[in-house]
């Protein structure tokens, strides 16, 4: 949106109260782009809107307006909710009130997650909500579906994988192989890293010994690679990652010895492992970022601005739900956040995770009212040492605090880095982007993922281990 839109006359509050809205407004234009989609992945779609000149979409919920949402229809999922392009301000008439609103083209970045069972040609749905005005009038909260056909491909086979920390001088790397679990007696292993549950050290005669050859034979040599270095490793013992609820198979592991002794002063405790020699070390990917008051103000309203775009995606209907009682609602919290009396707290980190060596930084942010913490976001934004723009938004632990807080599990989840979404390390790569590394707990489970920086943020690789009911 460009300019900042100046409406004219008391006429928009009456007309939000009616839901009048004239009749040659022609609606939205609502387009989902063409993306790939991988079986069992996470698939980020463009959806393009188009809003006639001359007039506007509310982004935020103030007062009667109704910020806009999009959402995945049935059977596809999007729990890290859209990343919302922050819009310009239209100023309501008769007030010095303004509010964050859309015109023009925009693009909404939608996560959909694609099922493990889905393959081949298939129909995806999506639905956009809102409110139209011109500078007279605002037309009732309504909502406009649009659908496309995406042929669902199969994952590609990756020679990177998932490594993590045993003990001091020892990882687990988590093979794509899955094993159907036993009961037979095995050795037992509690691993130092704690996104991950227990290994099992495959007895001598034990079936899936005979499915580790090639890279995953015992013997075999890897490169375990972390923030500033590589380290060799050799392949010891055949495993199987043990626990996963509801479940009968798990992902098959080696066990690998790392073989340099600078290992032993390793920090980090994930890592990814290649059968590929080491190679030389890459660039240091940490930046060096100080924020003066201004920079530091911008960054904070940044972060407002993009909360309050966000937060209406909380609370449309789910369609899968058939209890009114049990959809989504405001609370005394959620008006009191979005009325600017929340408390806001965030964390900062700083890397050179792209070619063009602008610092990226990713933020963990939330907002208190009293006790409670319940809207948190995670952004990755780009800094070109001027201004802040946004490139991805992760709200899903807005939508899962609630919940938890609902298991008893208390009333501050926002706020719990491990629920948020912990970075656990940043990886160099030859292309001059970068791999990330981030774990999250949630109801009874947890998991792991390796993404790769991309122009539009972080993006799936497919590479994860994931546990829990």
């Amino acid at each position: 949106m460009s300019g900042v839109w100046r409406v004219a006359g008391a006429a928009v509050f009456a007309a939000l109260a009616s839901g009048v809205m004239p009749a040659q407004i022609a609606p939205v234009q609502l387009t989902i782009e063409p993306a790939r989609l991988i079986r069992g992945g996470t698939a980020i779609l463009d959806i393009s809107l188009q809003i006639q000149e001359g007039y506007f979409v509310p982004a935020q919920t103030r007062g009667s307006l109704k910020g806009a949402w999009v959402q995945a229809l049935p059977p596809w999922l999007s729990r890290t909710l859209p990343t919302y392009p922050i819009p310009n301000s239209v100023r309501l008439p008769a007030s010095d009130t303004a509010v964050l609103a859309y015109s023009g083209k925009v693009i909404i970045r939608l996560p959909v997650e694609v099922p493990a069972g889905v393959q081949g040609p298939n129909e995806l749905g999506i639905r956009f909500g809102y409110q139209l005005c011109d500078s007279r009038s605002c037309g009732a909260f309504v909502t406009l579906d649009a659908r496309a056909n995406f042929n669902v491909e199969g994952p590609p086979q990756s020679q990177d994988l998932l490594a993590y920390r045993l003990d001091s001088r020892r990882v687990v790397i988590v093979t794509q192989m899955l094993q159907r679990l036993s009961t037979e007696p095995t050795d037992v292993i509690r691993p130092l890293a704690q996104f991950i549950p227990q290994v099992a050290i495959l007895p001598d005669r034990h079936e899936a010994r005979s499915r580790f050859v090639r890279d995953f034979r015992l013997g075999a040599r890897w490169t375990i690679a972390s923030k500033s270095s590589r380290f060799r490793a050799i392949a010891e013992q055949p495993a199987i990652v043990s626990w996963r609820c509801g479940g009968d198979q798990a992902p098959l592991a080696v066990v690998a010895r790392v073989t340099d002794e600078a290992f032993i002063s390793e920090r980090a405790k994930y890592f990814l492992a290649s059968p590929n020699e080491p190679g030389s070390n890459q660039p240091p990917v940490s930046a060096d970022l100080r924020l003066d008051d201004t920079q530091r103000r911008e960054l904070e309203e940044v972060l407002d601005r993009q909360m309050r775009i966000t937060v209406p995606s909380l609370f449309p209907p789910v369609p899968y739900i058939q209890n009114p009682a049990a959809q989504p609602r405001e609370t005394e919290y959620d008006r009191r956040v979005l009325a600017g009396q929340g408390r806001l707290i965030y964390h900062v980190e700083a890397f050179k995770l792209a070619p063009d060596l602008n610092p990226r930084l990713y933020v963990r942010a939330y907002w208190k009212v009293g006790a409670r913490a319940q809207t948190g976001l995670t952004l990755w934004l780009r800094f070109d040492g001027r201004h802040f723009s946004v490139e991805q938004t992760d709200a899903s632990v807005s939508r899962s605090a609630r919940y938890l807080e609902f298991k008893d599990l208390g009333s501050q989840l926002a706020a719990q880095p491990e629920y948020a979404g912990m970075l656990l390390n940043v990886i160099p790569a030859s292309d001059g982007w970068a791999y990330l590394i981030i774990g999250r707990r949630g109801y009874e489970g947890g998991g792991v993922s390796v993404l790769k920086y991309s122009p539009a943020g972080p993006r799936d690789t497919g590479i994860a281990y994931g546990f829990g009911c």
